[in-house]
């Protein structure tokens, strides 16, 4: 069910991945996505959409062997390849200063995978609005409000190449006090089982996922919640499952935060959790501007840039360090 250990930390002492060759995947991808998505959109998103990721400013090392995204221009569309994996470093690096912030008042991680049968293109958005009032129903019951009081929640849906069919499903996030492991309020795999199985009216259920998670940094359980919500392969392919994901996920929330977790990313957006935010010592002395050309990225100016201004106050610009999430976070064509 999972693509990582969401239990362990997989430490910053992994390869690191070349960002630049991520967003050339990513760049490839979105003339796929344009081909299908266009018909979707007003004329002015589908030039936003056709010229997404064709400019990248990078900050590198003096050796060039390290990077990260500065900033480029992104059309902001939900089914853009470019604009999902930019969207899932930033909810990654989100995810973590809050789990950070939330371990430091006490509160301890738990990691809950909520599942439907895989179901037809045809029924998917009435399914996505299903599950997503069925926890709002699991969130009531009185053996599970503990467990789920505090929640980042994620919608992902799956594509099974071989049967033509849709698995969508829920990644849950749950910040829960010590005394709930010794008992207080405490819901074991087998009651948010029947919770779920109740709270869907699908008995045929046969699985949940809960986890406890025993870090708090550079956890799995951040990447699993933090990637995409559909996988750019799949909605590259073809039309239909474009047409049918695009309206399955139209009009939904991407991701969402309940109880306490709200009142964390009030904090975070209000730039209250910077202290908890991923840094790293690594030292980007210059600025290179990419431009999409010819299929392919090509280095148009390099420039020095002043390590001592990092702050870039103008316009209450807050600095966002992408480099250990970009390189961290999976992508969805591995």
């Amino acid at each position: 069910m999972y693509l990582h250990n969401i239990t362990t930390n997989r430490g910053m002492s992994t390869p690191k991945r070349d960002i630049l060759q991520t967003a050339r995947i990513k760049r490839q991808y979105r003339d796929a996505a344009a081909r299908y998505l266009g018909h979707w959109l007003s004329d002015s998103s589908r030039e936003k959409l056709e010229h997404c990721g064709n400019y990248l400013v990078m900050q590198e090392t003096a050796d060039r062997t390290r990077q990260r995204v500065e900033m480029g221009f992104y059309c902001e569309q939900r089914l853009c390849p470019c604009c999902a994996w930019r969207r899932s470093v930033r909810d990654a690096q989100t995810i973590a200063a809050i789990s950070a912030a939330a371990a430091a008042d006490g509160l301890h991680m738990v990691f809950v995978t909520l599942t439907v049968p895989n179901v037809r293109g045809c029924d998917l958005p009435d399914t996505v609005r299903h599950i997503n009032q069925s926890f709002a129903r699991l969130r009531a019951y009185k053996n599970c409000k503990t467990l789920l009081a505090n929640t980042i929640r994620k919608l992902e849906i799956t594509y099974n190449r071989q049967m033509e069919t849709y698995h969508p499903h829920l990644h849950v996030l749950c910040y829960v006090s010590t005394n709930y492991f010794s008992g207080h309020g405490y819901c074991s795999h087998n009651t948010l089982l029947d919770a779920w199985r109740r709270a869907t009216g699908q008995p045929q259920i046969t699985q949940v996922d809960v986890r406890r998670c025993r870090d708090y940094g550079d956890t799995d359980a951040i990447r699993e919640l933090a990637k995409y919500n559909a996988k750019s392969a799949d909605y590259c392919s073809s039309q239909q499952i474009m047409d049918d994901l695009y309206l399955a996920l139209k009009n939904t929330h991407l991701m969402d935060y309940s109880g306490k977790m709200r009142v964390y990313k009030r904090d975070y957006d209000a730039g209250r959790l910077d202290q908890y935010i991923d840094r790293e010592d690594t030292q980007y002395t210059l600025r290179v501007i990419y431009e999409w050309l010819a299929g392919d990225y090509v280095e148009t100016d390099v420039q020095e840039r002043d390590v001592a201004d990092e702050a870039l106050s103008a316009a209450g610009w807050r600095p966002v360090v992408y480099s250990p999430w970009a390189e961290g976070v999976m992508s969805d064509e591995d």
